[in-house]
């Protein structure tokens, strides 16, 4: 939980001085879930609870295929990566209060 706090705190710095993200580009204007939303979702036939880091653009880069919206979500384990998690494979959220 520490180490989502304290990245969480950065995404959020980050995002009040501009919205765009130097990892995961520009934020969405609109989305269901937002920053600090707990999610659980279905990643690879796994289900997965973790917490929303960043709620990113559609983008399309040189060389990589158009990616949609889509969620940047820390896992709840403190010993796994970020996920990318588009909308459709969000199975429940819980509001950050």
């Amino acid at each position: 939980m520490k180490r989502e706090s304290s990245v969480r705190k950065k995404l959020e710095k980050v995002s009040e001085i501009a919205e765009i993200h130097p990892d995961y580009g520009p934020a969405a204007s609109h989305s269901e879930h937002k920053v600090g939303d707990r999610i659980t979702s279905i990643q690879e036939g796994v289900i997965c609870t973790g917490e929303i880091l960043w709620v990113a653009a559609a983008s399309e880069y040189e060389g990589r295929p158009y990616l949609p919206m889509h969620y940047i979500v820390a896992p709840a384990s403190p010993h796994g990566f970020v996920h990318i998690v588009g909308p459709g494979d969000v199975v429940a959220s819980r509001q950050e209060t």
